[in-house]
């Protein structure tokens, strides 16, 4: 269990500027991915046995093999890369949910790395706040130049008119975004279902505030939509109404004072619509309806080029010869990107990964909504986190493209997925190491002797 701390740490605190080895590509985050991959297959001993009792193994391997069709198709590729490419596509973005599962023995071990990865997230956030002091992230500056690699977050942080925007630790201000509303997630699924001493309450209390006003200073609008979604789930269905008071009050507190206090938070919060509706100026705004419609006409005339298929990964850079930098940029000059996970799945997957991603999703719904009734009151609050996290991601990368996510949201899925299988209506009692306090959810395989 003590693996998984260390694999969060690598690929929440380390950006992809940071490359071990130039070629193949190696950023410090893969890398982390294929050590404990390396581990795991050939270390572990019963990672099979393992496998064979993940409930989602059937819906990864039909992923896996509609992916590798996909790029067997791609004409473009030497058979190498056909294979390659597909392969580890699949262990970067989807794999993981099964490797983080893993290695997650009993509830303790789950509580403990989502306590974990709470306290490291006041890390980015003190660090966030200082890049908008600073109007710099001189972090990213500095690995960049140390490995020669691009400094995306600091390229990323004034876009449009004056639109500045941090990014903490992050290699881009929208993916810290996500970042940040899953953590807040999480922080309030355990702040709801945890008896935590009020030492750790507070504490927690310190990151969540801490949190939502970077979410203001990352100045984008998709995390604020999807944390909206996310939240509202999980206070409509997991929280007592006495505590849905108190946390709507909280945030209204939190979410007033931000407007005032911040500068352009109002403004965020306000053309957050825009998305929708078409009003926003693109240069000054970012996305607007009409800067997506654009872009779902381009993905529609490429997809008809190869409907099944797909036109093969990284098409849309290789082929179509965009990038998010306009100076290297060779595609048409009316494609202003295709933010939006659903335009990535038309132009280089296909019906094939489509269909695969979509089989995948709707396996963890009907399996979370079959679990409800057989779990603890405890494990039903997992169960409302999941489905609120996942509701955040999919808005998330519908809105604005996945943005390397998937191996973030795949790994505490993963962790999500085991928790809830510890789980039943036995509720045998023991002894929490994270909240030094007895609670009442079934641990089926044994107990930690780790504490926080």
């Amino acid at each position: 269990m003590k693996k998984l701390p260390w694999f969060f740490t690598g690929i929440l605190l380390f950006p992809p500027s940071l490359v071990i080895i130039p070629s193949p590509s190696m950023p410090f985050p893969r890398l982390m991915l294929y050590i404990l991959l390396f581990v795991t297959l050939f270390k572990e001993k019963n990672w099979i046995k393992q496998f064979k009792q993940f409930p989602f193994k059937v819906p990864l391997i039909i992923l896996f093999f509609l992916l590798l069709c996909v790029g067997l198709f791609d004409e473009r590729l030497t058979l190498f890369l056909q294979l390659y490419r597909p392969v580890t596509y699949f262990l970067e973005n989807f794999f993981i949910v099964f490797l983080t599962f893993y290695y997650v023995k009993n509830i303790n071990d789950g509580l403990y790395v989502f306590d974990f990865i709470v306290k490291l997230f006041l890390l980015f956030a003190i660090y966030g706040m200082l890049n908008y002091v600073t109007r710099n992230n001189e972090y990213s500056a500095y690995i960049a130049s140390l490995y020669g690699t691009h400094d995306f977050a600091n390229d990323n942080m004034i876009t449009g008119i004056k639109r500045f925007r941090v990014s903490s630790f992050a290699w881009h201000a929208i993916y810290y975004g996500y970042l940040v509303i899953t953590v807040l997630l999480l922080e309030t699924f355990m702040f709801t279902s945890l008896r935590l001493p009020k030492a750790k309450k507070v504490f927690y209390i310190i990151i969540g505030v801490a949190l939502l006003i970077n979410l203001f200073l990352l100045n984008s609008r998709t995390p604020i939509l999807s944390l909206v979604v996310g939240a509202f789930i999980y206070i409509t269905f997991a929280i007592k109404f006495t505590k849905k008071i108190a946390i709507v009050f909280f945030t209204i507190v939190i979410g007033a004072g931000a407007i005032f206090f911040i500068p352009k938070a109002q403004d965020v919060m306000m053309n957050t619509i825009n998305i929708f509706t078409g009003r926003g100026n693109v240069k000054e705004d970012g996305s607007s309806m009409s800067m997506r419609q654009a872009q779902l006409r381009a993905s529609e005339r490429e997809f008809m080029k190869n409907p099944i298929s797909g036109n093969g990964f990284e098409y849309i850079t290789e082929g179509l010869g965009y990038s998010s930098e306009e100076k290297d940029r060779k595609s048409n000059k009316d494609l202003q990107g295709f933010e939006s996970y659903y335009f990535k799945l038309l132009i280089e997957q296909g019906i094939l990964g489509m269909v695969g991603n979509l089989i995948l999703f709707v396996a963890l719904i009907v399996w979370l909504v079959k679990q409800y009734l057989k779990v603890s009151t405890f494990g039903r609050k997992v169960i409302v986190f999941t489905s609120a996290a996942t509701a955040a991601f999919l808005v998330f990368i519908f809105g604005t493209g996945d943005m390397g996510t998937f191996n973030v949201f795949m790994a505490l899925l993963g962790i999500c997925i085991r928790l809830v299988m510890l789980n039943d209506q036995r509720k045998v009692i023991y002894y929490s190491t994270v909240t030094r306090e007895v609670l009442e959810p079934a641990d089926s395989i044994g107990l930690s002797s780790q504490s926080i």
